[in-house]
């Protein structure tokens, strides 16, 4: 079995994208996707690694994360994939590893808000949002009347309230 220094200097030896030739990866080649499978073997190792992912073993899918509004919580991205039982519990190691629902560590901004469009009855605020759940859920929400707004916004307070 190979160590780890040996798997990555096979990397090295065989991609396209390593130190020695210094391309921009922009699809996964062999060699990068043959360390991921390596390194997402090992012990402990529930990391949904960056660039491009890991491939789900039994799906062959990316293993993905999406951002639940309603709850406020990373979860598996079951809406677009067909992930294993095994696959599942990889993705959710990965969320507990990194606290990414943890409320201590959780980002207020999407609640912030929503509780601005509700201070607002309904009208979307005006102000530069840095971060991109906020601009895409305004995004959704932009084509929909202040009405809508507010039963939307209203339905995710009241689910979410308690966990903030």
């Amino acid at each position: 079995m190979e160590t780890e220094k040996e798997s990555v200097a096979q990397y090295e030896k065989s991609s396209k994208c390593s130190m020695k030739y210094r391309k921009q990866c922009t699809v996964a080649c062999k060699a990068l996707r043959k360390l991921q499978i390596k390194y997402s073997s090992l012990p402990d190792a529930e990391i949904l690694l960056q660039p491009m992912g890991i491939q789900g073993r039994d799906s062959n899918e990316i293993l993905a994360l999406q951002y639940n509004v309603e709850k406020m919580e990373f979860e598996p991205a079951r809406n677009s994939h067909t992930y294993s039982d095994r696959e599942l519990r990889f993705i959710e190691a990965h969320i507990k590893r990194f606290r990414l629902n943890d409320p201590k560590f959780r980002s207020r901004q999407l609640f912030d808000f929503i509780q601005n469009i509700i201070d607002n009855h309904g009208g979307l605020p005006a102000y530069e949002y840095n971060n991109l759940t906020v601009t895409l859920f305004r995004k959704k929400l932009e084509q929909k009347p202040p009405e809508e707004i507010l039963k939307i916004c209203e339905k995710i307070y009241i689910v979410t309230f308690t966990k903030m």
